[in-house]
C-alpha cells in the first residue's frame, strides 16, 4: 500500500433504472384510483401570528491540541476529547503537551494515534449536559376551522411520472464481521496500545491512561453514506469508543469527524478536527437513555446526508447537526477508542458496515407537463404547470389543494422541494407525505410553512379521518419571509420524521401510524382571509434512504 494514499477501494456504481421498477405507478394504476383528482379543502389551522424573533441556533466550541503531527498518514499527538465525569455532567480537560517520544508512524490507511501526557490533566470547566434532541412535541391547540366539502375537479392528468435516472450506490459499500483478516485493518502493538483482529472482533487495547487510537479501512465513500458498528468495552473502566467519518488526509495533515460514546456515563459527543489541527466541539457531552452501560454492546450509527450529520445509538436517533466542512464524495471512515484516567481499557468492535445514503427515485423540475401531476380549474382553485414550476392558484378564502404525482414509496425516504409565495396575499404551503388513498377518507402528514409569519406546522390526517396537529405553528428564523424561495425537506426513517427548512433541521417527531411501504408524497397549499393567493413549487425530489 502506498504511503500517501488513504483510499484504495473503488466504488462500483449501478444504473438506477432497476431501482425504479415498481416504484412509480403506471397510468392504469392512477386511473384505477377513480381518476383521483387532487384533494381540495379548507385549511386545518388558522394562520399563525407573525413573530420572527423566535428560534434557536446551535453553538459550537472547542479547543486545539498542542502537539499533533503527521508523518504521511499516521497521526501522533494529544487527543482533544475531554474526559467526562459522573453520569450527568461532563468535565473538559486541557490538552497538555506530550514530552515522550512518539512511536514510528505506520504507513497504512488513516491511523489516529494518541500518546498519553505525562501527568493527569486538570479539569478546566464543567459544562451542563443538555437533554437529547429527539423529542415528541405536544400540540398546544386544536384547530377549529371546519373543512368544506371537496369540489369536483374539472380534469386530472393520467400521464406516467418521469424519473430522473442517477448512478446508484452499490450497497453495502463495505462490510466486515472481523471473522477473517481482509488486509484493511491495522494489526500491531507499541508502548501505549495493541490493535488488531481478535476472536472475530477488532480490538483496541489501551495500556496507559489517556491513550487513544483510531483507524480506518481505507474506504472511498459517496457523498451520502451510512456508517455503523457494534462496540463494547470488554475490560477496564472509564473508556470511550466511537466512529470516525468524513476523514481525509492532505499531505501531512488530516481532517475528520468523531462520534464518541462514553458507556459508563451514558453520554455522547460529536467533534471535528480540521487540517490545521484545530478541534471544534459540535455537540458537547450529552446524556441519552439509549446508551447501554458497562460491557453491553452498543450499536453506533452515523448517517451523512448532504451537510447533515445524524447520530444514532441502538437504532434511536440522538441529534442531527448541520456541518458541511468535510462533505462530498471520496471520504473515509473507521473506529476509535480511548482510555481516560485508568488503564488498561479493552474495547472491541464488530459488524462494521459502510452503506449508501440516498438514491433519487423521482425528480421533477416541472419542465415536462406530462410528468404525472394534475392540471385543472374550477371556481375555487386552479392547479397546473406554469413557466417551469407547479402552480396552485387559490381563488377564494380558506381553501386548499393537495396533489401528488402518484408515487409508490419505500418505507424510508426523503422528500424535498423549493416553495414560494406569489404576490402579497399570504399562503401556507409545503409538503405532503406518507399519503395513502384509503378510499374516503385519505390519510396524510403535512409539513407547511407560513412565510408571512415565519412559522411552520406539522399535522396529520389519520387513518380514521381525524386531523391532529403534531407540531403546532412554531416560529423559526430559518424561514425566508414574503415571496422568497424556501427549500423544504422531510426525511422519513421508520416512525421518525426529520423536518428541514433551508438546510436547517428545525424539529423531529416520532409517529408511525401512516408509516410503511407504498405511500405517496406531493405538494400542498392553503389560502386564508385574503385572496386570491398563489403558491409555486419547483425541484420536487424523492430519494430512498437506507
Amino acid at each position: 500500500m502506498k504511503a500517501n494514499r488513504i483510499s484504495i477501494a473503488i466504488l462500483v456504481c449501478l444504473g438506477a433504472a432497476a431501482l425504479l421498477v415498481g416504484v412509480i405507478k403506471t397510468p392504469e394504476s392512477r386511473a384505477s384510483a377513480s381518476g383521483r383528482p387532487p384533494v381540495q379543502d379548507s385549511p386545518r389551522s388558522a394562520a399563525p401570528v407573525q413573530d420572527r424573533s423566535a428560534g434557536h441556533a446551535i453553538a459550537a466550541g472547542g479547543f486545539a491540541p498542542s502537539n499533533w503531527s503527521i508523518d504521511n498518514v499516521a497521526l501522533q499527538g494529544s487527543d482533544a476529547t475531554a474526559t467526562p465525569t459522573g453520569t450527568s455532567t461532563a468535565t473538559r480537560t486541557a490538552t497538555p503537551t506530550s514530552t515522550g517520544t512518539p512511536p514510528s508512524p505506520v504507513y497504512l490507511p488513516l491511523v489516529i494515534h494518541q500518546l498519553p501526557p505525562p501527568a493527569t490533566p486538570t479539569p478546566t470547566s464543567s459544562p451542563t449536559t443538555t437533554a437529547t434532541a429527539t423529542r415528541t412535541p405536544t400540540a398546544t391547540s386544536t384547530p377549529t376551522t371546519t373543512r368544506t366539502a371537496t369540489p369536483a375537479a374539472t380534469s386530472t392528468s393520467t400521464e406516467t411520472p418521469t424519473a430522473t435516472p442517477t448512478a446508484a450506490c452499490a450497497d453495502p459499500i463495505y462490510v466486515t464481521d472481523f471473522g477473517a483478516p481482509d488486509g484493511r485493518w491495522l494489526s500491531g502493538e507499541d508502548n501505549s496500545s495493541a490493535y488488531g483482529t481478535v476472536s472475530g472482533e477488532y480490538q483496541i487495547y489501551l495500556k496507559i491512561p489517556n491513550a487513544s487510537y483510531g483507524v480506518t479501512p481505507d474506504l472511498v465513500l459517496p457523498a451520502d453514506y451510512r456508517i455503523q458498528a457494534n462496540a463494547r468495552q470488554a475490560a477496564g473502566s472509564g473508556g470511550a469508543y466511537g466512529l470516525i467519518f468524513g476523514a481525509r488526509a492532505v499531505g501531512a495533515q488530516a481532517e475528520y469527524y468523531r462520534f464518541v460514546v462514553l458507556p459508563t456515563a451514558g453520554q455522547y459527543l460529536l467533534e471535528k478536527r480540521d487540517l490545521n489541527g484545530t478541534w471544534t466541539t459540535l455537540i458537547d457531552w450529552t446524556s441519552s437513555s439509549a446508551i447501554l452501560s458497562g460491557a453491553q454492546v452498543n450499536n453506533l450509527r452515523v448517517d451523512r446526508i448532504g451537510t447533515e450529520i445524524r447520530l444514532f445509538v441502538n437504532g434511536s436517533p440522538l441529534q442531527s447537526y448541520t456541518d458541511g466542512s468535510f462533505a462530498g464524495a471520496g471520504r473515509d471512515a473507521g473506529l476509535w477508542a480511548r482510555a481516560y484516567d485508568s488503564a488498561p481499557v479493552d474495547v472491541r468492535f464488530d459488524n462494521f458496515r459502510a452503506g449508501c445514503g440516498s438514491d433519487t427515485l423521482f425528480f421533477d423540475g416541472f419542465g415536462n407537463t406530462g410528468s404525472g401531476w394534475g392540471a385543472g380549474e374550477n371556481g375555487n382553485v386552479k392547479w397546473s404547470y406554469l413557466e417551469g414550476e407547479y402552480q396552485i392558484y387559490l381563488k377564494v378564502a380558506d381553501y386548499g389543494l393537495l396533489d401528488t404525482p402518484y408515487l409508490y414509496l419505500p418505507a424510508n425516504y426523503t422528500v424535498e422541494a423549493d416553495v414560494r409565495q406569489i404576490a402579497s396575499n399570504p399562503v401556507s404551503l409545503g409538503l405532503a407525505f406518507d399519503m395513502t388513498w384509503n378510499g374516503t377518507p385519505y390519510a396524510v402528514y403535512q409539513f407547511l410553512i407560513y412565510p408571512e409569519g415565519g412559522a411552520y406546522l406539522l399535522e396529520k390526517r389519520g387513518l380514521g379521518g381525524a386531523w391532529t396537529p403534531l407540531i403546532d405553528w412554531t416560529n423559526h428564523p430559518a424561514i425566508n419571509p414574503g415571496n422568497e424561495t424556501n427549500h423544504l425537506r422531510v426525511d422519513r426513517v421508520g416512525s421518525g420524521m426529520w423536518l428541514y427548512i433551508n438546510g436547517v433541521n428545525v424539529n423531529t417527531y416520532d409517529d408511525g401510524e401512516l408509516a410503511g411501504v407504498g405511500r405517496d408524497a406531493g405538494l400542498r397549499a392553503y389560502s386564508y382571509v385574503d385572496f386570491p393567493a398563489e403558491a409555486r413549487f419547483d425541484n420536487f425530489r424523492v430519494a430512498i434512504l437506507p
